[in-house]
């Protein structure tokens, strides 16, 4: 049996959007912050890479406003469009983060 992947490759228009393709970039858990040059040279890397969509990982909403600024979220957007994807957020709620941070320092090497 043959599977035709072709149509993976294939642009897709999706209400006013246009993917170039039909791969994405899933929200990966990176612990950079999202907007330091390294986390913007992450995702701008990943979008020149050639998915159509990169998903940003999952960013507590409690952090928008004090970390996050519109101006370094338009930053993060603008690298991931000049790499040729369109860019989307995964939000999560403020203790997620928190959370994440006990565990790996009691889990991670």
């Amino acid at each position: 049996m043959t599977i035709d992947v072709q149509p993976l490759f294939e642009p897709l228009n999706v209400k006013g959007h246009a993917f170039r393709n039909r791969i994405v970039m899933p929200p990966m858990v990176s612990w950079r912050p999202i907007t330091s040059e390294d986390g913007l040279d992450w995702y701008a890397a990943h979008a020149a890479g050639g998915v159509a969509l990169v998903i940003v990982e999952a960013t507590p909403v409690g952090r928008f406003g004090s970390e996050l600024t519109v101006d370094g979220l338009r930053t993060l957007a603008d690298a991931i469009h000049a790499g040729g994807a369109l860019a989307a957020m995964q939000l999560l709620r403020s203790e997620g983060r928190r959370v994440g941070e006990e565990w790996r320092s009691r889990w991670a090497p």
